[in-house]
């Protein structure tokens, strides 16, 4: 009898044990602010006492009336690794050092498979298990701050964990560590396109009122249902027309058999002459639709052999490409790089063809300009110089604009939408310590850079409230230049980050200027903004801890 009460008793305990959860950003792999107050958060059944234990101290909390608690650690000096265990769960690898907020939008979340190109074998040789990689999934909330992120866990940096992590916060977690010697978390919590409007609170945002009108059309579901389910319709039947038209036509124009001698050879990036105006606008403007390219290469039986991978550059707007007839890959939107392993066996000794499918949605259709195109043979598709196997594909292709259409109807990105991002990537945040927050961000509000400097000094401020973090340093990157000219949108912009950094003693602000490609709004050279930003941000560090 005893022992079945005893039993009882253990079922019960781990019935109530179960119900703690805590936030999700408490995992294995963590790293926690050195130096300063760190607080677990997470929920439970209201009145629960929750039990934790870090570095042989035990501590306590219980769950208030709405079932959530928060547990304050004292300050600790870098070291570990530890073993957390809150309630009946356990952390293995628990460290101590700095944490890093790393935020903005398409510039700071670029992946680090996106600059393999100019870092492939820095990257493949580098592990480093003292820098932690914690990505927070987008998650746009519409009525007030959320409880929990979303994440899968933190992460030691390795190559096969940070090919998906942003490739700035990963160079700027080694540039520390190598600065520092102790462990380096970086926290990714960035979304491409976003103004910054959606990174700030209602309250930070209320001298906007432009802004808060905004939130209350998108807040409500309905309607953001009804315009998705409209933007999905009308894009499916775009694209429907299209492929209809397109096989009424009969042609079968991926095939490496078909005759495209009718077609027009054209230069696809001559800027101004005719042939770019054939097939790219007219005089009535753009000309939209799909549009097919093919060209016509020799290749020999030693690189037929061996295993290949395409390169196209950049083309606006989305394409599917078919070498000798089979689909080789496709890209949806302008920005990633067009690179596509062709399957072994797909190539032949002599001529093969290469057919692009370009369908140009709403602008200009267009072959990006000082952008590679080639075949590069061989098993690392990465080693692609100038003495790399290749066969360089020039500009001149044939040309086919299959199916007019007029412009493709867009479907809104409501997590544009002002403080929804806030809430959903940066409140929940709240209580984990940070040595400083990495801010890259800006392109989305060149259009309207008169307000900039204001929205960035608030955000500063909102964000040093919302996470707890009052002397919170900030790194803030202008942007780096893009086009020819530079527009006056984004010299206002620049300007506009380095005075709101210069009126602020806990922010600093670096230049990427020099570091921009004008054909490209995304530059590679991530490590060079990386050590521009950690060296900006030493003193904070050194500053925080003798304190």
């Amino acid at each position: 009898m005893k022992h079945i009460l005893a039993l009882s008793l253990m079922l019960v305990a781990a019935m109530a044990q179960a119900r703690v959860q805590p936030a999700p950003w408490i995992t294995d792999h963590m790293v926690l602010q050195r130096n300063r107050t760190n607080t677990l958060r997470g929920t439970a059944d209201a009145g629960e006492t929750v039990v934790a234990s870090l570095a042989g101290r035990k501590y306590t909390a219980v769950a208030d009336a709405s079932g959530c608690w928060q547990m304050p650690l004292p300050p600790m000096p870098a070291g570990g690794p530890h073993t957390l265990t809150v309630a009946d769960r356990s952390y293995a690898d628990v460290c101590i050092g700095d944490v890093w907020l790393c935020s903005g939008q398409s510039n700071m979340e670029l992946p680090v498979r996106r600059v393999m190109d100019m870092f492939a074998a820095e990257i493949e040789a580098t592990v480093n298990p003292m820098c932690r990689l914690l990505k927070i999934e987008r998650q746009p909330v519409y009525d007030g701050p959320a409880v929990a992120v979303q994440t899968s866990g933190w992460q030691p940096l390795s190559a096969q964990t940070s090919r998906e992590f942003s490739a700035l916060a990963y160079f700027y977690a080694l540039e520390m560590h190598r600065a520092t010697g102790v462990p380096q978390g970086v926290v990714q919590a960035a979304v491409g396109g976003t103004p910054i409007e959606a990174w700030m609170s209602r309250e930070a945002l209320a001298d906007y009122p432009e802004a808060l009108a905004r939130l209350a059309i998108n807040a409500d579901a309905g309607y953001r249902q009804g315009v998705e389910a409209y933007g999905a319709l009308a894009g499916n039947r775009w694209e429907r027309l299209v492929a209809e038209a397109e096989a009424a036509l009969g042609m079968d124009w991926k095939s490496a058999a078909f005759d495209d001698s009718a077609w027009t050879e054209l230069d696809v990036l001559e800027p101004d002459g005719a042939a770019a105006g054939l097939w790219s606008v007219d005089s009535l403007g753009c000309l939209n639709g799909a549009h097919w390219f093919r060209k016509r290469l020799t290749v020999s039986a030693a690189q037929a052999s061996q295993p290949a991978t395409l390169r196209l550059g950049c083309l606006v707007d989305a394409d599917d490409v078919f070498v000798n007839g089979r689909h080789v890959g496709s890209t949806g939107y302008q920005y990633p790089p067009r690179i596509y392993a062709i399957p072994q066996g797909t190539l032949h000794e002599g001529e093969n063809v290469i057919a692009v499918r370009l369908l140009s949605q709403g602008g200009r259709g267009r072959f990006v300009a000082d952008k590679y195109r080639g075949i590069f043979f061989g098993d690392n598709p990465w080693l692609c110089g100038e003495h790399a196997d290749r066969i360089d594909l020039d500009d001149t292709w044939r040309h086919f604009y299959a199916v007019p259409m007029p412009g493709k109807q867009g479907v809104p990105f409501f997590y544009y939408t002002p403080t929804v991002l806030f809430n959903g990537m940066v409140a929940p945040l709240a209580g984990m310590g940070f040595a400083g927050a990495l801010w890259y961000q800006g392109e989305s509000n060149t259009s309207r850079a008169r307000e900039y400097r204001g929205l960035l000094q608030r955000l500063m401020q909102c964000w040093r409230v919302t996470l707890g973090c009052p002397d919170l340093g900030f790194g803030i990157v202008a942007l780096a230049d893009f086009e020819r000219p530079v527009t006056a949108g984004w010299r206002m912009v620049q300007q506009a980050q380095h005075d709101a950094a210069a009126a602020d003693p806990r922010a600093v602000c670096i230049s990427a200027a020099d570091l921009g490609e004008w054909n490209d709004i995304h530059p590679l050279d991530k490590k060079e903004v990386a050590r521009r930003l950690a060296r900006a941000m030493m003193p904070f560090v050194a500053d925080k801890n003798q304190r």
